[in-house]
């Protein structure tokens, strides 16, 4: 944790690169909104509401914004590009606050989350009335971290939280470091004082800036309304990685927040660890790529564990890799089958990966439905759901498929499908005996 001189020397820092904020930003923003946001080109004044141009009658959704825009102008990113801007609310999430730095058209994109065009936020979420489960002690060789307190079992939730900060694309434009870096600094000298504070506590590696250097190191990838942003949460940054974790972690766009629950049974004394990256990849270059991006060499179980366990690791790994390509092949030429799939699944549950179970769960039941044994294929599909609910969240595509084919499996376009005689034409585009879905869900 920094201390409080270490906040103030940061926060001193922000004072010293205000000049350039302040000389470069527009100071009311001005610019045209694209017309898929406003109805005619507008100029906000230092009186406007900040979404007051906005198409919209939902005076909530308006006045949730706390600051009109400050943008850098679109001559300092890219000059056939929209400006790089930064929107704050701090009421947001119940006086938690938020800042996006965004393009107009892409915070626009946002607006459409019920938590910003209702101010909608689950109860519980951000909540501090109960104990939570965990107490941060320090941790040798990794800093701090979160060791459990009670015992958590398989689905329990451990946090749910709003980010306090998001970032857009189109800082990677901007050229001139110290103008990125007043963007950073004054987004996060928007947010009210509690949020700046955690944000000030977060680690960083490289020392390169203070603010960016913060975002690079915690921040976690998502898309949002076919947007990638960064998103800033701190309490679930103190989570330490691990190639073999015991949580999973999923971002709901609708309450805007993330949520983070047990994959197993975590009993008291043991840490609370989630991966920064896909598990499923060689111990070289999931250390490789944890020290780039972390600055740590990856000291977790299965990357610390005997040469020859490594060994065997990377071996399975490979061919997991291997019987995904095979199971996704549904021509008449596949050798796709029900052993592969066994294969697969055994192969994940050997490598403690709960990251790929949902996929490898989903495949087996496929392969069932393809030789037409409905219970086998409802009952895989059925674990598939629960995993991909804690993978992916109970509102993704994948869950919806999932539960679909274990509820109709005979309906699904993967029904007889590798049984002899039985292809034909559907509208899905697959060849198979029965009846279809008009899409081809789960992507296979």
């Amino acid at each position: 944790m920094y201390s409080l001189v270490l906040i103030l020397l940061a926060q001193s820092s922000i004072a010293q690169q205000q000049t350039v904020l302040d000389n470069v930003l527009l100071r009311p923003a001005t610019y045209s909104f694209p017309e898929s946001i406003a109805q005619e080109q507008s100029t906000f004044t230092a009186s406007d509401s900040l979404l007051s141009n906005f198409p919209t009658n939902n005076v909530t959704h308006a006045s949730l914004w706390d600051y009109q825009p400050m943008c850098v102008p679109a001559s300092y990113v890219d000059p056939d590009a929209e400006p790089v801007c930064i929107y704050t609310s701090q009421n947001f999430a119940r006086g938690r606050g938020i800042s996006v730095i965004a393009s107009p058209s892409n915070f626009s994109g946002l607006l459409g989350s019920p938590a910003f065009s209702e101010n909608r936020i689950p109860a519980g979420v951000n909540s501090r009335n109960k104990p939570p489960p965990f107490e941060e002690r320090k941790i040798p060789g990794a800093g701090r971290g979160l060791i459990c307190n009670k015992t958590l079992h398989r689905g329990d939730r451990i946090f749910e939280h709003t980010p306090i900060l998001l970032v857009g694309p189109g800082l990677e434009r901007i050229e001139d470091e110290k103008m990125k870096l007043s963007l950073y600094q004054k987004a996060v000298e928007n947010l009210p004082l509690d949020a700046q504070r955690m944000f000030w506590e977060l680690a960083e590696h490289q020392d390169k800036d203070g603010a960016e250097d913060r975002v690079d190191t915690n921040a976690f990838g998502f898309e949002l309304y076919d947007v990638d942003y960064l998103v800033v949460n701190p309490e679930i940054s103190r989570i330490n990685h691990d190639c073999r974790p015991n949580a999973a972690y999923y971002f709901n766009r609708a309450t805007m927040t993330q949520y983070i629950h047990a994959t197993r049974t975590i009993h008291p004394g043991e840490e609370i660890t989630i991966t920064y990256i896909d598990p499923l990849q060689a111990r070289a270059k999931r250390r490789n790529k944890l020290e780039y991006n972390w600055g740590f060499q990856c000291s977790c179980s299965l990357c610390t564990q005997h040469p020859a366990l490594r060994k065997e690791s990377d071996s399975r790994i490979a061919r997991i890799a291997e019987h995904v390509e095979t199971l996704s092949d549904w021509t008449l030429e596949s050798r796709g089958n029900v052993a592969i799939a066994q294969a697969l699944v055994g192969l994940i549950e050997m490598e403690r990966s709960f990251a790929g179970s949902a996929d490898a769960y989903v495949r087996l039941a496929l392969e069932y439905s393809a030789l037409g044994e409905a219970e086998l294929a409802s009952y895989w599909a059925r674990k598939a759901t629960e995993a991909a609910i804690l993978d992916d969240g109970v509102s993704a595509d994948d869950v919806y498929w999932a539960r679909m084919l274990a509820e109709t499996p005979e309906q699904h376009w993967s029904w007889r499908k590798r049984l002899a005689g039985q292809e034909h034409e559907c509208g899905c585009k697959h060849q198979h005996g029965g009846m279809c879905f008009p899409t081809n869900p789960l992507g296979y």
